[in-house]
């Protein structure tokens, strides 16, 4: 006998069908909205490079062809940025001495005992690197003094060492501290040894100092401006900058008060400058560190316009005047979307510098973290704001972690009296040598510059990295590398109104870098080099609401009939809102159905 079933169950389980098919959609968001944010792989197109030991890496584009330049122990790689070509060479291990100089190390050197040298195999690893011209250039622990430049191809990145050593015969103190751990930064910039000379290529490095022959051993970090084609510290007569204007004599250094962050580079006006992000203590004691700027004029051949202010960068509801703790250990200076730039009040062609920061709110007793954006025209304005002031007594000569603090003596710059309001004078312009560091800090308020978070992250993580990406739509995708290996993506309309749309985690340590592609996302842990697409708006969500509602910049809905659905939108502009829905406020809602008469709790079989 064959089995029948009744009207009901028939009823029952067409019910249970319908609601199961209203409910898949939402299942569908529900589960990847669980994997965004378990911190499972962006999708299926993620890939990566695996490895270890990495610690630096440069995105470029040869010919139309985007390659990333990666620094890892003992190795240069350069790979096509899809992985499917690499080119390595090897710069270690190398015959090396933590003991003597460059100099000491050559065979021709009479009345030096080798043993005392301890000549032995040593690793070979990256310190720092930077992009400039067609170049990548680098400098490594090699002999604590080698820096070199390679051009930029599609093949492997060439490193002579015949010509680093030849240079080094002549070197008589190490650059650079061999502690990989000791973090260097780099800016390529022109370097001037006078007004009416051409500039040459300098390095402009800030790194800590770690020497154990002299009283040097004692400052945390220095300032030096190295000249590529020699090695040598750029010098004067016989000036030095090293020696003379970046560190103090040695009665009057402070040591572990001070470290640099970042530098980088912006030309204004007619003349280049080179910035430096740094934290320092004004108290030696004190466990709080305050962010500050510095900037140096490339044709200031004496560094005696060195101007340096403060920037306060915390939480919208923190208490100002009981905030510390300013530690900024990520940044980077690059252009906002074009709705950022309007909140900040600049044309979009401006660059900005997005820094970290994480201060203490001792009124509630709790720490805040996050991302700042500074626009460069504020960071000029109050440096300059500060040049005029010490040319009137109302600035300091020398910062406070060097030094006890004076008064500007208003004397000794070539400039005519400004008013109030004026703008600075550019300085410039090769002043005479002074017997100590030249460098002038703000005294008034309005020397400062005060801002609120764009973005703000928890603090049971550090910020490692950060990165900005400037939508053609307008918008701006902020991402910060975490020291957990996450990587958080923030949509920022404004100043005060930004979003955390997707969080991934693309390895088990620190991200150290993160670098933005034509189309792909870049980030780089210790072990790992990450590959990862924007969005895959078209693969994550399939409904409007999900699709928009999850709050990606990248993805719009398509209204085009007979290709509905989730796109991700990288054309020029906003899309058409005929076609395009931009706003999950807008989405399409049902507003009839067909046969609405028919009843689903008493179906009528047929029978035959």
């Amino acid at each position: 006998m064959r089995p029948t079933i009744s009207a009901a169950a028939v009823a029952t389980a067409s019910k249970r069908l319908l609601l199961l098919q209203s409910l898949l959609p939402l299942l569908t968001v529900l589960l990847l909205t669980s994997s965004r944010t378990s911190g499972l792989a962006f999708s299926d197109e993620a890939t990566s490079y695996p490895g270890h030991s990495f610690s630096h890496m440069e995105l470029y584009d040869f010919r139309g062809v985007e390659f990333l330049a990666v620094a890892q122990t003992n190795q240069l790689i350069n790979m096509r940025a899809d992985f499917s070509e690499k080119y390595i060479t090897q710069i270690g291990p190398r015959n090396d001495s933590t003991v003597c100089s460059p100099i000491q190390m050559q065979p021709n050197i009479m009345g030096i005992n080798k043993l005392k040298c301890q000549i032995h195999s040593m690793d070979n690893y990256i310190k720092a690197m930077t992009l400039h011209n067609g170049s990548l250039y680098f400098c490594m622990s090699y002999l604590s003094s080698s820096c070199a430049a390679a051009p930029l191809t599609d093949g492997p990145l060439s490193v002579n060492f015949t010509e680093i050593d030849r240079k080094l015969q002549h070197l008589s103190r190490s650059l650079l501290c061999r502690n990989e751990a000791a973090k260097t930064q780099l800016t390529v910039a022109p370097k001037y040894i006078s007004s009416d000379t051409k500039s040459n290529n300098g390095l402009y490095l800030s790194m800590p100092f770690c020497s154990t022959k002299n009283l040097e051993n004692t400052v945390e970090s220095v300032i030096s401006i190295v000249e590529l084609k020699t090695l040598q510290l750029f010098r004067i007569g016989s000036f030095s900058a090293f020696h003379s204007e970046i560190l103090p004599h040695n009665s009057k250094r402070r040591p572990n008060a001070l470290s640099y962050h970042y530098s980088f580079k912006y030309t204004d006006g007619p003349h280049e400058y080179v910035y430096f992000l740094l934290t320092a203590r004004e108290v030696v004691s004190s466990q709080f560190s305050q962010v500050r700027i510095g900037r140096l004029c490339t044709r200031d051949v004496y560094m005696t316009g060195y101007v340096e202010m403060h920037i306060y960068c915390s939480h919208a509801d923190a208490d100002p005047t009981a905030t510390y703790g300013y530690i900024g250990e990520a940044a980077i200076f690059t252009k906002a979307g074009g709705q950022l730039a309007a909140s900040l009040g600049i044309p979009a062609t401006e660059p900005v510098l997005f820094l970290s920061s994480r201060v203490f709110d001792s009124s509630i007793s709790n720490w805040h973290q996050g991302v700042c954006a500074v626009p460069i025209s504020s960071i000029n304005a109050r440096l300059n704001r500060i040049v005029v002031d010490c040319l009137q007594g109302q600035a300091y000569f020398g910062p406070a972690y060097i030094r006890d603090p004076t008064k500007c003596p208003g004397r000794g710059f070539e400039t005519q009296p400004a008013e109030s309001d004026a703008p600075a004078p550019p300085q410039c312009t090769p002043f005479q040598p002074q017997p100590e560091w030249g460098g002038m800090v703000g005294l008034k308020e309005q020397h400062r510059y005060q801002t609120n978070f764009i973005a703000s992250v928890d603090v049971s993580v550090n910020i490692t990295s950060v990165a900005v990406l400037p939508l053609q739509n307008g918008a701006t995708v902020l991402y910060i590398g975490t020291s957990a290996g996450e990587l958080l993506h923030y949509s920022v309309l404004s100043q005060r109104q930004s979003y955390l749309f997707d969080n991934a985690t693309v390895g088990s340590g620190p991200v150290l870098s993160i670098r933005t592609g034509r189309r792909r996302l870049f980030a780089l842990t210790k072990t790992q080099v990450g590959s990862h697409p924007y969005a895959s708006c078209e693969q994550r969500h399939l409904s409007c609401s999900a699709c928009l509602g999850s709050r990606n910049p990248h993805c719009v809905w398509s209204n085009l009939a007979g290709a509905p659905g989730c796109r991700t939108w990288d054309r020029p502009g906003r899309p058409d809102p005929d076609s395009h829905v931009i706003s999950a406020e807008n989405c399409p809602t049902v507003a009839s159905v067909n046969n609405a008469d028919i009843c689903v709790d008493k179906p009528r079989l047929e029978r035959r």
